[in-house]
């Protein structure tokens, strides 16, 4: 850019995390995550031996990056759909990288995105399973749900899903289910399984001490710790998970001390038909079987996965009430 040649190192999430100089070499910017996929904390940069530390707001959009040397808080605003007059980069809307070349499009991995259009700017590469509209982002509901690399998996299920549920009224109702009624039940699916998605991702990163599901090297594996965020980054350390991996992983919410969640982890492992199905070398309580029968421990309080219950519910209350499905048919 401007006759200056970056090249960007990216880690296996395709998330940048170096920069250096095309033609020198020299390391010039550095960028540490947490685990998200978009979840950027810090900018080092090497040249100014600088750090900055960037605020996210809960979508995972940057509002705020705190120099390390003065202690400025420089603050940014977003529209609806991510425009702002004030994110200069490198990251903004959504944790995004903003595309120096593009003047402010955001690289989303699978395809640019134009916060001024609100719209992606290539078609969905799973083409017409995220929705008719090809270019569309988040079902036209940026204020509830977001997209980190330009697909949306669960928002597409959830999409297909309601189309399933719609039919299905309008069979019991005795109705025609067009193309037209099956593209307004995917766009409500869309939605709302992006809003319980959203919601699941914060919970899980209020969990702090519980157990962990990970899909490891070695095949799945389920594990405690009282710091379960922590020791996931211990284990894509050591290689024994990938990031996708740890990103991706089922985390449950276990309180009151080491033995609870030993108690929770060997239900758990139980349920998923013991140590021999599973990466697992031990049985966490061992001899101690008595503590399986004691109600008070190893209570699960909360849990990151999605709530597919109330995805469900929403869809069909949403179904009825805007009579998606029965009112843009015919009565057979």
């Amino acid at each position: 850019m401007n006759g200056t040649t970056t090249v960007f190192v990216t880690d296996a999430g395709n998330r940048e995390v170096l920069e250096y100089d095309g033609a020198s070499g020299a390391i010039q910017r550095w960028y540490a995550y947490g685990l998200g996929s978009n979840d950027v904390l810090n900018q080092m940069n090497v040249a100014s031996a600088t750090r900055a530390t960037f605020v996210p707001d809960i979508q995972g959009s940057v509002i705020g990056s705190l120099d390390s040397g003065s202690g400025t808080l420089s603050k940014i605003g977003y529209l609806p759909y991510g425009k702002s007059a004030s994110a200069s980069g490198p990251f903004g809307y959504t944790g995004q990288r903003i595309d120096p070349e593009t003047s402010g499009l955001y690289y989303y991995r699978a395809r640019h995105y134009s916060p001024a259009w609100g719209r992606f700017l290539q078609t969905d590469p799973i083409a017409y399973a995220g929705g008719i509209h090809l270019y569309a982002y988040v079902g036209n509901d940026p204020l509830n749900a977001a997209d980190p690399d330009g697909r949306c998996p669960t928002c597409i299920v959830g999409g297909l899903l309601n189309i399933g549920i719609g039919y299905g009224i309008a069979r019991l109702t005795g109705q025609e289910y067009g193309l037209g009624s099956a593209a307004i039940d995917f766009g409500i699916g869309f939605a709302t399984s992006g809003i319980a998605a959203l919601n699941a991702a914060r919970r899980g990163a209020q969990i702090v001490e519980g157990l962990y599901d990970v899909e490891a090297v070695a095949g799945r594996y389920i594990g405690q710790s009282g710091d379960v965020q922590g020791r996931l980054a211990k284990h894509v350390g050591s290689g024994r998970i990938t990031e996708s991996a740890a990103q991706n992983a089922n985390l449950y919410e276990v309180l009151g001390g080491q033995t609870s969640r030993e108690v929770a982890e060997q239900r758990l492992i139980d349920s998923s038909g013991g140590v021999p199905s599973l990466a697992n070398k031990l049985n966490p309580v061992g001899g101690r079987l008595n503590l399986l029968n004691d109600p008070t421990l190893g209570v699960i309080s909360n849990s990151n996965l999605v709530n597919w219950g109330g995805v469900i519910a929403g869809d069909v209350v949403a179904d009825v009430l805007t009579m998606s499905s029965p009112a843009q048919g015919k009565t057979k």
